[in-house]
């Protein structure tokens, strides 16, 4: 394959030529792999051994590719047949012309291309979600186990929402039925005791799977609300069901935050997944909590529970090769390395305030200039969610003082462990090789500046 005379053509060149002619969003990080990959001649099997992908899932997504080439190509694309198709159209061309691929990225003004509002989920077809080829099929593969419990952990915008809806995508399409909790939908009198929150539970997943409740027949407060839960769960509503069943808990904090109804519900929880090795109807339920909380500040291990609660599953950072590759869907056709590391210098890889800051600069809201200078500061794109935070902190000047000591010292021996858990929670901070730091530029220059009074607490 010749981009000039006497020189190979390189899968990072082809896949440059693939990033300019392909419509916004369709290079996924898995189609990326899946080129470059088939580029170098290898089969579908050893690009998803390689990779960690189901090889199913694998051969999709390059079917999926070569149908996408086909259309701007005009002519059917396959695997055997690509590299010759992009030589004979590129040859003498590693990257098009800058006007083609100019007018190719002007979708970003359309309003059709418009981006969802950075902090909801995204929906499965948006372009401006970011896989985690690795996380997402180690998770899948720990889901489907019989009677497998999933801990979906992570800091507040880290895209545990969007994540979660694509595992669930996952297991409809694989035939499991599908049921979505959100807590925040019970009542704060309903978190207030075990016994109606089960009973809230129990009814809530009868009515999400369509199933007439009949709790009176169970339910037995002498014998105790979660063995009423349990059995309600498995002779009533698991013998109505002929597949396999996925309950997803979002926002799971809501519980933690009662630490005494926490440690009930996640002592019963666990009891679910144990029993499951014995008991054939929990091998058809599969649990998934998501939450923000560090579980060890909320409640107590017991030496017969030792703190073992599922496996759990972290949401890593957007890497620079993630954020350049964000950049281009959102159509920053001036995309160039100054842009990813001008935004990664300020917030790193946190997922959220990279979107916020790509949806600004698509809606021409700001120039990356006046982003910059304006970042840390009240009238800032990042304004409403450094107050939240701020908010969180003044009210608790414990938690304050600890933030500020890892601010300003090195030495952080002496803190209080439940303290820095629950920065970590926030978001706040974060661990590297065993050392506590402010997660990022943007929030060492906010808090230094609102909590100067707080140097000398």
């Amino acid at each position: 394959m010749l981009t000039q005379k006497g020189k190979h053509m390189t899968a990072d060149e082809a896949l440059q030529i693939l990033e300019q002619i392909l419509p916004p969003g369709t290079l996924t990080p898995l189609k990326v792999v899946v080129f470059q990959q088939s580029w170098n001649f290898k089969e579908y099997a050893e690009i998803a051994k390689e990779s960690g992908y189901d090889p199913g899932y694998v051969r999709e997504a390059g079917a999926e590719l070569w149908r996408s080439l086909s259309q701007v190509l005009q002519q059917p694309v396959k695997k055997k047949n690509f590299r010759t198709l992009l030589q004979q159209q590129f040859s003498g061309h590693s990257i098009l012309n800058a006007a083609v691929t100019e007018s190719m990225w002007e979708g970003g003004t359309n309003s059709t291309d418009a981006p969802e509002l950075p902090g909801v989920p995204l929906p499965l077809q948006s372009r401006f979600y970011i896989e985690h080829p690795v996380v997402e099929s180690n998770a899948y593969a720990e889901l489907i186990k019989p009677g497998s419990l999933l801990r979906i952990q992570a800091p507040p915008k880290m895209g545990k929402s969007s994540f979660l809806l694509r595992i669930l995508g996952r297991a409809a399409n694989s035939g499991y039925r599908v049921v979505t909790l959100n807590l925040k939908q019970a009542d704060e009198e309903v978190l207030c005791s075990l016994d109606r929150f089960l009973y809230w539970l129990c009814t809530s997943l009868s009515y999400q799977l369509d199933i007439e409740p009949h709790l009176e027949q169970y339910w037995n407060r002498e014998a105790g609300s979660k063995l009423s839960c349990t059995l309600y769960l498995t002779k009533y509503l698991l013998n109505q069901i002929c597949t396999q069943l996925v309950i997803a808990l979002n926002e799971f904090d809501q519980v933690l935050n009662h630490p005494a109804l926490a440690r009930e519900v996640i002592f019963m929880l666990q009891s679910w997944n144990e029993d499951a090795k014995q008991m054939k109807q929990l091998q058809k339920l599969h649990l998934i909590i998501i939450h923000s909380i560090d579980i060890s500040t909320t409640i107590q291990w017991s030496d017969r529970y030792s703190g073992s609660f599922g496996l759990p599953v972290s949401l890593p950072e957007l890497n620079s090769s993630q954020v350049y590759l964000l950049a281009q869907r959102y159509g920053l056709h001036r995309i160039n390395s100054h842009l990813v590391q001008s935004i990664t210098g300020l917030v790193e890889g946190h997922p959220y305030l990279i979107q916020l800051a790509f949806f600004h600069l698509w809606h021409r809201n700001t120039t990356l200039a006046g982003l910059l200078q304006s970042a840390a500061s009240s009238g800032g794109i990042y304004a409403y969610h450094l107050q939240s935070y701020l908010t969180k902190l003044t009210e608790n000047p414990m938690l304050t003082a600890t933030f500020m000591h890892i601010m300003h010292h090195s030495d952080h021996s002496g803190l209080d462990p439940l303290q820095t858990a629950q920065l970590e929670s926030l978001g706040l901070i974060k661990r590297e090789d065993g050392q506590m730091r402010v997660w990022c530029k943007l929030y060492q220059q906010y808090f230094t500046a609102q909590l100067s009074s707080f140097l000398f607490f």
